[in-house]
């Protein structure tokens, strides 16, 4: 997958199909999307291409983010995408400027003028642009005056994306690992260093952090080259510090590309 950083010019992508969203998590509920993505493109000929902002809307707006938290941070989002078999993710740097930019120069300068789009995958529900203002309706019009192709998802594939995100987030902030995950379907994990006292260094301000107690974890010490790793017990406290508290913790200290993934409560 080759991903594009806040580009600020036309990329280099045939036929490019594309759909926009936050994708945190990456979880069963986007599978539907990112099968009809792959459909698209191979129907035409294209390659896949999911847009995605960063930082995210709440966090730049300020919009309750005493309450909301993220299931990825940018990097394990990237990392998951890629698992998924997407050709390309382009990364919009999300400003207060970003913010007032309205759909049709959204379409104008991002789908067309950067993408060159052959076909925008949404859901029946999507919208976009300042204040929120572009819908399906809208972007179909758009899409016969640019030469693109609109495909909305059915709304019952876009529930299970919202009802997946809902009952993932609900079941980590009580501590039941087993059906986050099972609505994952992958462990739920961290990208994190471990410093010279056990402790994660998790830099996503907003990433959720299961509650107080004691986890069972499996500590995969450079997740670019294996998927299996390490039996180990981390403890997480009040203050919400994830420490790794089980014998030889001080073989994984200080090493890049760690992840933590969470097996289940004890």
């Amino acid at each position: 997958m080759i991903i594009h950083k806040k580009p600020e010019k036309a990329l280099a992508v045939k036929n490019a199909v594309v759909t926009i969203g936050s994708f945190d998590g990456v979880h069963f509920g986007h599978r539907a999307i990112i099968d009809s993505l792959k459909a698209k493109a191979e129907e035409t000929g294209g390659e896949t291409v999911i847009v995605t902002l960063f930082p995210h809307p709440r966090k730049v707006l300020n919009l309750d983010t005493a309450n909301f938290r993220l299931l990825n941070s940018l990097e394990e989002k990237e990392f998951l995408i890629e698992r998924c078999g997407v050709g390309h993710l382009v990364e919009l740097e999300f400003t207060e400027a970003f913010s007032r930019i309205s759909y049709e120069d959204f379409v104008k300068e991002v789908l067309v003028g950067q993408l060159h789009a052959k076909a925008v995958v949404v859901g029946y529900n999507h919208h976009f642009g300042h204040n929120r203002d572009g819908n399906f309706q809208k972007l179909q019009r758009l899409g016969l005056q640019a030469g693109f192709d609109v495909i909305e998802i059915p709304k019952h594939d876009i529930d299970k994306e919202k009802i997946s995100s809902t009952t993932i987030r609900a079941a980590l902030q009580r501590g039941d690992i087993e059906t986050a995950n099972k609505f994952l379907e992958y462990p739920y994990f961290f990208f994190s260093p471990i410093d010279t006292e056990g402790f994660l260094q998790i830099t996503e301000s907003l990433k959720l952090i299961p509650p107080k107690g004691k986890y069972q974890v499996e500590i995969v010490d450079d997740y670019r080259k294996k998927e299996r790793g390490a039996e180990a017990i981390v403890e997480i406290g009040e203050d919400e510090r994830v420490k790794v508290v089980s014998p030889l913790w001080e073989n994984f200290v200080e090493k890049e590309y760690m992840q933590i993934k969470f097996v289940g409560r004890i």
